[in-house]
């Protein structure tokens, strides 16, 4: 027969698990307070900076699919950005990629029952950029 020892600062084994006990209760009292998050996608990996409307809302219909709460769009919505070089800064929608707009894919996102979500970097700023300027 197997035997298993604990070390406890516990004066029994009844005591140790009465602690244990409690401390799970706490645990369970404050994640029942929390929101869990919700399954985000984010649209990086597959877009990279080749992002526009289109392809952004058959991306959100993808993500659906595979049980996505909160759709992102990432790096290259807005701006000149369609590199690391350029745009990172000039925080206004690329009309090219989005000619009508975020509010298009915005509603599109939250007609699916989504979150949506927007990447930006508020610290970084290119050289090429207005802001820059």
């Amino acid at each position: 027969m197997n035997t298993i020892t604990f070390k406890t600062r516990h004066k029994s084994y009844e005591d140790m698990l009465e602690h244990l006990s409690e401390r799970h209760k706490q645990i369970l009292e404050i994640l029942k307070n929390k929101e869990i998050r919700p399954v985000l996608y984010n649209s990086w990996e597959a877009m990279e900076f080749k992002v526009n409307a289109k392809e952004q809302i058959n991306l959100a219909k993808l993500a659906k699919e595979i049980g996505t709460e909160l759709f992102v769009v990432d790096d290259g919505w807005f701006g000149e950005r369609h590199s690391t070089k350029d745009g990172l800064g000039d925080w206004y929608v690329n009309e090219g990629k989005f000619p009508n707009g975020l509010e298009e894919l915005i509603k599109e996102v939250k007609n699916m029952n989504m979150k949506f979500g927007i990447w930006f970097e508020p610290e970084m700023v290119n050289p090429l950029t207005k802001l820059y300027k």
